[in-house]
């Protein structure tokens, strides 16, 4: 099913790309190191909070479905995620399909097949925020999503 959803906001991508210098610094693990758990996740602390800033941003967008700019190689289901959780992928896709990849992480995190830590260490995460960088100019402006 092909979903109408409304922008992502230029103060949306501003929360989500204040994460790009943390995530492509020099030495950055997103892991905790082997032992040790936030609650369920093993992920270090600025990695709990992007988590904290997405998960909200990206609650109205499906995980599965298609979206308006998806091309016809994209296939509705699960295999979503793996189209395009790659850097090349990001390099070309729209501010909602990042949302979606962002909203299929917090899914794979809870059944146990994907992870934002893993895409964060693969540097498919700052890749998506390099991008949304590049969208932000034709974003809509908009109310901040609150984040405490």
């Amino acid at each position: 099913m092909t979903q109408n959803l409304p922008a992502m906001t230029k103060q949306q991508i501003d929360q989500l790309t204040l994460f790009l210098p943390v995530f492509e610094a020099p030495g950055f693990t997103p892991f905790l190191p082997k032992g040790e758990y936030n609650m369920t996740l093993p992920y270090v602390e600025a990695v709990m909070h992007f988590r904290d800033v997405y998960v909200p941003i990206c609650a109205s967008i499906p995980p599965y479905d298609l979206l308006p700019e998806d091309n016809g190689d994209v296939v509705a289901g699960i295999t979503i995620y793996q189209q395009f959780a790659t850097i090349d992928a990001m390099e070309r896709t729209s501010a909602n399909q990042i949302r979606r990849l962002l909203r299929g992480c917090t899914r794979g995190e809870h059944f146990g097949f994907a992870s934002t830590g893993d895409l964060i260490a693969a540097g498919v995460m700052a890749a998506a925020l390099r991008r949304l960088l590049e969208l932000r100019p034709d974003a809509p402006d908009g109310a901040d999503v609150m984040v405490d």
